[in-house]
């Protein structure tokens, strides 16, 4: 397997990775309210998961920048640090006790206007 390829596929597993994470926070939200939500998650956890996710974005804009994406694989990498940017927002919103920012930032990642 030629070494872009393999790359390329690093790049994929971690964008997946983000995704999975970024969607079973709202998905908690959204099944518990964020009220039950805001004690079942707990901000450390929440915070490293914000951390891993910005590392993986920048794992991604690197091989962007590298040439090593484009079309579709190329605006996974643009998607993938709003994701990692609402998570750590989200974190923030935890951290404070802020229930109604963390609706929000709920809400504008159910409608994908925060990616």
């Amino acid at each position: 397997m030629p070494e872009n390829q393999r790359l390329v596929e690093v790049y994929r597993a971690a964008y997946e990775a983000v995704v999975r994470v970024t969607s079973n926070i709202v998905a908690r939200c959204n099944k518990y309210g964020v009220s039950v939500a805001l004690s079942m998650l707990e901000n450390p956890t929440l915070d490293e998961a914000a951390k891993q996710m910005h590392i993986f974005a920048s794992l991604l804009e690197k091989l962007d920048r590298d040439g090593y994406l484009n079309g579709d694989d190329a605006m996974m990498s643009v998607r993938a640090r709003g994701y990692a940017h609402a998570v750590g927002e989200m974190a923030g919103a935890f951290g404070r006790q802020d229930e109604e920012e963390v609706r929000r930032l709920i809400q504008e990642l159910d409608r994908g206007s925060l990616i």
